[in-house]
């Protein structure tokens, strides 16, 4: 259990998220594989949203296709062994593309009225407590 006496830094944030992947056994070492946990992430987030109202069938179709791609990249994640770091990344800015992702998280839960800080804090607990793998293979 972790516990801040001052309000935490999203470094601080981001280092403890860090301890508890690694200690629950996550390769964080790996990037591709961390970048499909994060298209995980989303495709939960959107299986979250109702849109099955919407008459748009272009949106419908779009969303349909990013749901079964990322089950394709769930298999891939789950199935294979991916190319370890050294050979994943190319010449580009890998940390403005991670702040684009998080700033976009920012905006949506903002824009929503999710307490963004609070869900984090709560979240990262819940993580703390839960087994090597979330007792799922990774």
């Amino acid at each position: 259990m972790f516990i801040y006496l001052n309000k935490p830094t999203i470094k601080d944030l981001a280092k403890k998220c860090l301890e508890i992947s690694n200690n629950k056994g996550f390769d964080t070492s790996n990037h591709l594989k961390q970048l499909l946990l994060i298209g995980t992430e989303v495709n939960e987030a959107l299986d979250n949203v109702s849109y099955e109202k919407t008459t748009d069938s272009t949106l419908r179709g779009i969303i349909n296709e990013y749901q079964s791609l990322m089950k394709s990249f769930e298999i891939l994640r789950t199935t294979f062994d991916l190319p370890e770091k050294s050979n994943l990344l190319k010449t580009g800015n890998m940390s403005e593309e991670l702040a684009d992702i998080v700033i976009r998280v920012m905006v949506y839960a903002e824009g929503n009225g999710i307490d963004l800080e609070k869900a984090i804090l709560e979240k990262m607990k819940i993580n703390e407590q839960r087994p090597k793998l979330h007792n799922k293979k990774f």
